[in-house]
């Protein structure tokens, strides 16, 4: 049996397509036309961008308008125009030619990355702002470049996001328990988490998975190093204590 699609001898492989029309359907939801296509800018071969014949190295484009795109956003006349019989790009206003899900290039990384494949127009960069625009954050006085923030304190904000993400905590949790514990360790009350360290080190149980409180860089150390074991944990506690005790009496004399 030869696939439905008028003008394709091949043989069916599902839905009465053959394997090439099935894959295209679901694809981009349209089988296209019997022969093949290949995706090229409107002049044929090349970079997407408009007048730009350079080979093609990501997202359809040269390296010098790829590093532009992520930079400044989309360069002029991104995106392949749609050729006869090729599907465009399902958002409106959009021409570009359809890569996945009936989206273009463009539409279908926006909708991987965020959800959303987001309007026709190129986004801008959100880290591109005005010279002169100052970090949000209160007494920060430099520049900001991501997410209204300086480098500093959006890496520190983002290290802090992708903590609480990976313990199953929101913001307010661990607002709550930095208040509860008065900004110190649970374990030797110190008031920094460690010189090298942007955030208090969330400990807990490593049978349960128990949250058990925020602790300095060098107490989560110390527990992990001591197998969290309370039996071994009491008997380093043991064996200091003793030898300080030796220390401040003094070796016995023999005889």
């Amino acid at each position: 049996m030869e696939c439905k699609e008028e003008g394709c001898v091949n043989p069916v492989q599902a839905r009465g397509w053959c394997t090439m029309h099935y894959a295209r359907w679901k694809k981009y939801g349209d089988p296209g036309p019997a022969d093949r296509l290949r995706r090229k800018n409107g002049e044929g071969t090349g970079c997407w961008a408009k007048g730009c014949m350079r080979a093609p190295e990501k997202a359809g484009l040269c390296g010098r308008h790829y590093q532009r795109r992520r930079m400044k956003g989309a360069p002029e006349g991104y995106g392949a125009p749609a050729e006869d019989g090729w599907p465009a790009c399902k958002i409106d206003g959009c021409e570009a030619a359809a890569v996945g899900r009936g989206w273009c290039s463009m539409h279908w990384q926006r909708w991987k990355k965020t959800g959303d494949p987001g309007p026709a127009e190129p986004k801008r960069y959100r880290w591109r702002h005005p010279a002169g625009t100052i970090c949000v954050v209160e007494d920060c006085t430099q520049a900001a470049r991501f997410s209204d923030k300086c480098r500093r304190h959006y890496q520190q904000e983002a290290s802090r996001r992708d903590l609480l993400k990976s313990y199953g905590l929101t913001l307010e949790d661990y607002e709550r328990m930095v208040a509860r514990q008065r900004s110190r360790c649970a374990v030797c009350r110190r008031k920094r988490p460690a010189s090298d360290k942007r955030e208090w080190a969330i400990d807990h149980d490593h049978v349960t998975g128990q949250i058990r409180g925020l602790l300095c860089d060098r107490c989560n150390r110390a527990i992990g190093l001591l197998r969290d074991e309370p039996k071994i944990l009491r008997a380093a506690v043991q064996y200091v204590e003793r030898h300080r005790q030796l220390l401040l009496i003094g070796p016995r004399k023999a005889g």
